[in-house]
């Protein structure tokens, strides 16, 4: 009778990971190119280790203004400013730049400014 070893999953583990990163990215993605004009509010998040007060520091640096908090401080919604705003923020550390509806009500809390 034959069994299974823990190496024996590594390959299908790997594809996992693999298509669940494209599939985020392509998710992602598109919302980008959607805020362009200014109009509509982000979500920006940065990595885990950004608290809030460095995140708001950081998003108006890169010419955003700061609407609300996420529940993770490294989750910020956001009002940019301009069309170079997501390349700026980018520059200054961010992961995603996203819809904020895409986050849902999981991450939504009142903006008062950081915490502390």
């Amino acid at each position: 009778m034959a069994y299974c070893r823990w190496v024996d999953f590594i390959p299908a583990s790997i594809l996992a990971t693999a298509t669940f990163v494209g599939v985020a990215m392509f998710t992602l993605a598109p919302m980008a190119e959607a805020a362009l004009d200014g109009s509509e509010q982000v979500a920006v998040i940065f990595p885990p280790w950004v608290d809030l007060t460095e995140g708001v520091a950081r998003v108006a640096t890169a010419g955003g203004r700061p609407v609300r908090a996420g529940r993770l401080d490294s989750v910020i919604i956001v009002q940019p400013d301009d069309r170079q705003f997501i390349d700026q923020v980018h520059d200054q550390g961010a992961w995603f730049v996203v819809d904020p509806q895409f986050l849902g009500g999981c991450f939504a809390l009142g903006f008062n400014g950081p915490r502390g």
